[in-house]
């Protein structure tokens, strides 16, 4: 059973590193090595493999690298907290 485990986590990584070299080699394709070199090390630090499948579809897409570099720091970016309630002047919400 640890083998299967094991072999199903490599094959996890093979994915992983092929969407990765996926969205670089459109990137590199479409507006230059310089741009695609721009957001490797970014890239390369994607695991969310829902996230890549976006990033990816936007590669071939976007207008420039900087639309691309807008859309994958906010991807990283933490999430922010939800509003909290106002209060009435009475103090109820």
């Amino acid at each position: 059973m640890k083998e299967l485990l094991g072999y199903q986590l490599i094959i996890d990584e093979g994915r992983v590193e092929a969407r990765r070299a996926d969205i670089l080699a459109n990137l590199e394709e479409r507006f230059g090595p310089e741009a695609a070199a721009r957001v490797a090390d970014a890239v390369n630090a994607l695991t969310d493999e829902a996230l890549m499948d976006r990033l990816h579809r936007l590669a071939v897409r976007c207008a420039n690298i900087e639309e691309f570099q807008r859309a994958l720091a906010e991807a990283q970016a933490p999430p922010r907290p939800a509003p909290r309630p106002r209060r009435t002047s009475n103090g109820r919400k």
